[in-house]
Order: C-alpha cells, then sequence, then structure tokens
C-alpha cells in the first residue's frame, strides 16, 4: 500500500476497535441502548471498510501490474 492508502486503511481500524472497545462499553454502562447499537455499527463499518479498501487495492494491484 502506498501513501494515502495505508494512512487511511490504519485510522479506519484504530477508530473501528476504539468504538467497539471504548464507546460500547461506555453506552452500555449508562444503558444508552440507541447510542450502543449505532457505536457498533460505526465500529463494524469501519473495520469493514478498512478491510474492503485493502482488499480493492490488492485486486487493483494484481490487475495493473
Amino acid at each position: 500500500m502506498f501513501g494515502f492508502i495505508g494512512y487511511a486503511v490504519f485510522v479506519f481500524e484504530i477508530s473501528g476497535f476504539l468504538l467497539l472497545i471504548e464507546d460500547v462499553r461506555a453506552y452500555k454502562n449508562a444503558k444508552l441502548k440507541k447510542e450502543k447499537t449505532t457505536a457498533k455499527l460505526l465500529g463494524w463499518s469501519n473495520i469493514i471498510l478498512g478491510l474492503l479498501i485493502i482488499l480493492s487495492n490488492w485486486i487493483y494491484q494484481q490487475l495493473t501490474w
């Protein structure tokens, strides 16, 4: 991965894991069900988006190199 792509993947993955670990726990302790669900959705979305960027970058490199 070159330049911006590696940085973007890093940011998506770290923010996804932090959302799942910290925010979900905090919302669970505060008994905020909607916020907890939203944090889970956003956390998993970030992780999946990071993985999709890695996969699409790999496919692009296989097709162009």
